[in-house]
Formats: structure tokens, sequence, C-alpha cells
């Protein structure tokens, strides 16, 4: 596997959880 899709996919998910938990925060309040 290419070294650089392994990192943009870690990038990928690592951002679609800080945009959840950013979310659930947002709207917990």
């Amino acid at each position: 596997m290419d070294q650089g899709l392994v990192m943009l996919a870690a990038w990928a998910q690592f951002l679609l959880l800080l945009a959840l938990l950013g979310y659930f925060l947002a709207r917990g309040r």
C-alpha cells in the first residue's frame, strides 16, 4: 500500500472523528 494513501486515510479518519465530536458538543449545549 502507498505510504501517502495511508497517511491520507489516517487524516480523513481523524478529521471525521473531530467533526463528529464538535457536532455533538455543539448540539449538546
